[in-house]
């Protein structure tokens, strides 16, 4: 995963905000990521990936871990539209309106990442099914991820995830 999606979720997102704890901090830092040093280029999916689970497991203990991994794929929405690359994409994206933003999304999914492969195929002007290839067992995270980012563009969705052979992840997003 590239800098700009690990600072909109846990610097923006969550440290500047005083949501990470020292212990979470520490956590994090054992898993691969300082987030009180200058962040890498780059990280491995599965530090990533076990960052996203640390962290819903700390900052969501009352509910499901899916449920808690995908209020951190929200916050991370948040975060990154906070970034420079953030506020340059959320501007064309509002711009643009949902469906647009929607047939864009494999493109725009590709900045985050020199791993991930996302399919777009648009079921009618507001019904879309989204395919990444990858979702590093943590597939909770894009269905809050593609909701949040249609909010962010001005939107209520649904996003639903359908039968899908691991490590993929197919979403029906709708409105």
């Amino acid at each position: 995963m590239y800098t700009s999606v690990l600072e909109g979720l846990f610097i923006r997102g969550l440290h500047q905000r005083g949501r990470l704890s020292p212990e979470l901090i520490a956590r994090l830092k054992g898993e691969g990521l300082d987030v009180t040093a200058p962040l890498l280029p780059a990280y491995p999916v599965v530090v990533w990936a076990r960052c996203i689970e640390v962290t819903a497991s700390a900052l969501f203990p009352e509910v499901d871990k899916g449920e808690a991994i995908r209020r951190v794929g929200e916050i991370s929405l948040d975060g990154y539209a906070e970034t420079l690359l953030g506020k340059a994409l959320f501007g064309l994206l509002k711009v643009l309106g949902t469906r647009r933003s929607m047939l864009r999304m494999a493109r725009n999914m590709s900045g985050g990442s020199n791993y991930l492969d996302t399919t777009v195929v648009e079921l009618g002007p507001t019904d879309f099914r989204t395919v990444v290839n990858d979702v590093a067992g943590i597939p909770s995270f894009y269905q809050g991820v593609f909701r949040r980012a249609a909010e962010l563009v001005g939107t209520q969705v649904q996003v639903d995830m359908e039968p899908s052979t691991a490590p993929a992840c197919s979403y029906r997003v709708h409105w």
